[in-house]
């Protein structure tokens, strides 16, 4: 999470920079600038970050900025499990949030609950 945010803000910092990104891009796409402010946030700009890493690593080339982290396979792995797992915390943030929850729904959410210290153990342990 790290990288990413330190090379998604060394795009946005200054305007020029961000104007060059967005002018490369195909689509005319736009980074994210990452704040610590909420989950959610950290979840759209993890995804935001992940659909445009293939400008990005473009644009570094171009400007000569090296992070090997782009390149290793291992790294863009973990990244992506950073970003199914942070969309998943969102949605379940969300569900949280909306009015009329049934008993069904709750259930649900905590069996969501009491996989979470499953996913971290195999996380310690690399099963994942």
């Amino acid at each position: 999470m790290d990288i990413t945010s330190k090379i998604a803000n060394s795009i946005r910092a200054k305007a020029l920079q961000r104007r060059l990104f967005k002018s490369q891009s195909e689509e005319n796409r736009e980074l994210v600038l990452h704040t610590n402010v909420r989950s959610l946030n950290r979840s759209v700009f993890l995804e935001r970050f992940i659909i445009l890493l293939y400008d990005i690593k473009i644009f570094l080339r171009n400007r000569n900025d090296n992070y090997a982290e782009l390149y290793d396979k291992q790294w863009l792995c973990e990244l992506s499990f950073l970003v199914d797992f942070t969309g998943i915390l969102t949605m379940l943030n969300r569900e949280l949030q909306g009015k009329n929850k049934t008993l069904i729904d709750m259930i649900n959410i905590d069996s969501f609950k009491n996989t979470i210290p499953l996913i971290i153990n195999d996380l310690n342990i690399k099963k994942i």
